[in-house]
């Protein structure tokens, strides 16, 4: 899921965040073998800010537990 937006005139951002395997699904396809894949989480955040009339500075993060 992605938010994004402006603030004031030229400043542009964005959070996003994403939340996988949250079932637990199995990996293998033995019926024996009872091996999943762990939940994981992605957060990421991102902003563009304009220098100058051609240039921009953009930063982003992103986390992953």
């Amino acid at each position: 899921m992605v938010f994004s937006s402006t603030a004031g005139n030229d400043i542009r951002y964005y959070v996003g965040a994403s939340y996988f395997h949250f079932n637990e699904p199995k990996v293998a396809f033995n019926v024996s073998r009872d091996v999943r894949l762990n939940k994981k989480i992605m957060v990421n955040v991102g902003i563009s800010v304009p220098t100058s009339d051609y240039d921009r500075l953009i930063l982003y993060a992103d986390y992953f537990a």
